[in-house]
């Protein structure tokens, strides 16, 4: 299912959307604990694209502060 849908990102919003909603209809391949891995798969995907943006965020920060200090000193 994940590998269906992880180029359509619109589907796999929707998709997500849906599940945690409870709307999605269960047939054999969600009973299967496809829809979990998948879900778990973008709930992963979602958490390290987060903590990459809050480590560059932080990085620009200092890298910022860096460049102030020196220009300060000049």
């Amino acid at each position: 299912l994940y590998a269906a849908v992880q180029n359509q990102p619109a589907k796999m919003d929707s998709l997500l959307t849906q599940a945690k909603c409870g709307t999605v209809t269960f047939n054999n391949d969600y009973k299967d604990g496809i829809l979990d891995k998948a879900l778990n798969r973008l709930e992963n995907i979602s958490a390290e694209a987060q903590a990459y943006f809050n480590k560059w965020s932080k990085d620009k920060d200092l890298v910022s502060i860096a460049n102030a200090e020196r220009d300060r000193a000049v």
